[in-house]
């Protein structure tokens, strides 16, 4: 039979709360403060960058992954060489 995880401490439980609280909150408030104060061209910036940028890296950073079949630092030292270690950090 398996255990129930739960907090070591209450620390712990009062980070994650908060930590939710607060990416919460800015997941409501960041669209409707952008578009109180005109930020269309700001979304539109994000959107493109989103796009062009931070997919195809998170997309690549993947499939270091599932080539090296071990964790960001392990699979760019062992995909990329010694040198380029510090990007999996």
């Amino acid at each position: 039979m398996s255990q129930k995880e739960k907090f070591v401490s209450r620390w712990g439980f009062l980070a994650a709360a908060i930590g939710m609280a607060v990416g919460t909150g800015n997941i409501w408030r960041f669209p409707r403060m952008t578009a109180q104060y005109g930020g269309g061209a700001f979304i539109l910036a994000y959107t493109s960058a989103l796009f062009l940028w931070s997919l195809p890296l998170l997309m690549a950073e993947m499939a270091i992954g599932r080539k090296t079949r071990l964790g960001p630092i392990g699979g760019f030292r062992d995909f990329l060489g010694k040198k380029f270690t510090w990007m999996g950090a």
